[in-house]
Parts: C-alpha cells; sequence; structure tokens
C-alpha cells in the first residue's frame, strides 16, 4: 500500500531584520523535536521512501534530521 506522510517543517528562529524568510534556521528546539518526532514516526518510513522538500531551509534541514534518524539513503530526496 502507498502511503502519503506529510511533515511540516520544524520550529525556526523568528525572522532577523534583512533576513529573508526562505533562509530561517531550525531553533536548537526545533532540531530536538524534529529528532524526537523522527524516532516516535519511525514505523511508518521504509527504505522505499521517497522524501520531498521544499528548499528553504528549515524545510530542508527538517527533512535531512528525518532522513538521517530513519538511516534513508540521499538517492530518496527530491528537491
Amino acid at each position: 500500500m502507498k502511503r502519503l506522510i506529510l511533515v511540516r517543517h520544524s520550529v525556526a528562529h523568528d525572522e532577523k531584520a534583512g533576513e529573508s524568510d526562505f533562509d530561517r534556521q531550525l531553533s536548537s528546539k526545533g532540531i530536538k523535536l524534529a529528532h524526537e518526532i523522527a524516532a516516535n514516526t519511525r514505523q511508518y518510513f521504509t527504505s522505499e521512501t521517497t522524501y520531498l522538500t521544499s528548499p528553504a531551509k528549515r524545510a530542508s534541514d527538517t527533512c535531512s534530521i528525518f532522513m538521517k534518524s530513519l538511516g534513508a539513503e540521499t538517492k530518496n530526496l527530491l528537491e
């Protein structure tokens, strides 16, 4: 059975003056939460899972944390 799992980016730093929304990075809380959520949802992901992410910094960092936590290969990433 095919399954679609949507994961929103984790908590990011507030936008700073002169910084674009696109470049906002995950906060330390966001990094911790991304690791926790990846661990708690591990059973839904397989080696066949394809990951699709926005190129926005906070989204791609969240996806990267998921992929590393789940042992996914970079060949499964689409940007």
